[in-house]
């Protein structure tokens, strides 16, 4: 996984942008981060596991971020 990995192709979001979200509001759940951030608000690729317009999911990116 590195910083530039595509999380959300429609709204340009990147591993580093989730990180440093999760990093900034650490009282926030990961659906409340995701809301804030718009993932999924469009066409939802990121929410499907190994999607081709994507690198990365979002779940996938929170579970290796919490280890």
């Amino acid at each position: 996984m590195n910083d530039s990995d595509v999380v959300c192709q429609c709204n340009m979001i990147c591993v580093k942008d989730v990180s440093d979200f999760m990093q900034t509001y650490p009282a926030l759940s990961e659906d409340q981060l995701k809301k804030i951030m718009n993932i999924g608000g469009r066409c939802g690729a990121c929410n499907i596991p190994n999607s081709p317009n994507i690198d990365i999911s979002y779940a996938e990116v929170v579970k290796k971020l919490k280890k």
